[in-house]
């Protein structure tokens, strides 16, 4: 916490509606990057406008790329790092009363050598706040009620099943959680556990069929072609992000928004 001193670290937010809700989840979209899919942030941004959303910041908004930072992208994006701020700050404005909060990507700890926190800089422009590294987010929908953890995330998996493993393992630790969300890892992609055991109704044996939680990949925001995952021969991710769905009638759905450009069978 000391990194952060004089600044408020939000650990649990709540979020309440009593009617259906829709609930963006944004993350890397990588302003500035080579490949940035411009267009489709400024499609995330209308979604949230259009529906009058909540919404949650899950990391790496800029691209930030230094003269530290691995590689050669700090003279192949195409903003630099107050560019990209200043596309930030102008293009999320507009929703930024929505906002739940931003948490802290690897990309935007880049500056760390200057000791500053660009995220709090963002915050602070949005007037929302910092979450934590990982944050609860209390959810209630008419009569019910909802435990998420979102988090940026650290994880090196490049696999799609290794990559939606890295966010079930939190799983273990987040107990509580009805649903875990976690970024970083660019994939979009949701799945849906549940245990099921013999039980007594009755003196009757059944069936239980019991949830035991939720995990979402929440996608990104950054074209394949062209790009450093491409020339690694990393698995290629399509542009996307989810939308999570709480029903007043207790239902839990996940819906994928692709971009355009992406060729769906």
């Amino acid at each position: 916490m000391d990194q952060h001193i004089g600044i408020d670290v939000v650990e649990e937010t709540f979020i309440e509606s009593k009617r259906d809700l829709k609930l963006p989840l944004i993350c890397c979209t990588h302003i500035g990057a080579p490949t940035w899919n411009k267009g489709f942030v400024e499609d995330a941004i209308d979604y949230i406008r259009r529906y009058k959303t909540p919404w949650i910041g899950l990391g790496d908004y800029l691209e930030f790329a230094t003269r530290s930072s691995p590689g050669r992208g700090v003279f192949e994006q195409i903003l630099n790092p107050d560019q990209q701020k200043a596309w930030f700050k102008e293009k999320f404005k507009p929703i930024r009363k929505k906002n739940k909060g931003l948490h802290h990507g690897n990309h935007d700890d880049r500056g760390k050598e200057s000791g500053m926190t660009e995220t709090v800089n963002l915050c602070e422009s949005l007037d929302t706040a910092f979450l934590n590294s990982h944050a609860y987010h209390n959810i209630r929908v008419g009569e019910h009620t909802w435990k998420m953890v979102t988090t940026h995330g650290t994880s090196g998996a490049k696999l799609p099943h290794t990559k939606i493993n890295a966010v079930k393992k939190l799983g273990d630790i987040y107990t509580e959680a009805d649903i875990i969300c976690m970024g970083h890892v660019h994939r979009l992609e949701h799945k849906t556990e549940h245990e099921n055991k013999i039980v007594t109704v009755n003196g009757t044996q059944q069936v239980s069929h019991e949830h035991k939680g939720s995990y979402v990949l929440v996608g990104h925001f950054i074209n394949y072609v062209g790009s450093y995952a491409q020339k690694m021969g990393l698995h290629p991710e399509p542009v996307g992000f989810p939308v999570l769905h709480f029903g007043k009638d207790g239902s839990f759905r996940v819906e994928e928004i692709f971009a355009p450009e992406v060729v769906i069978k």
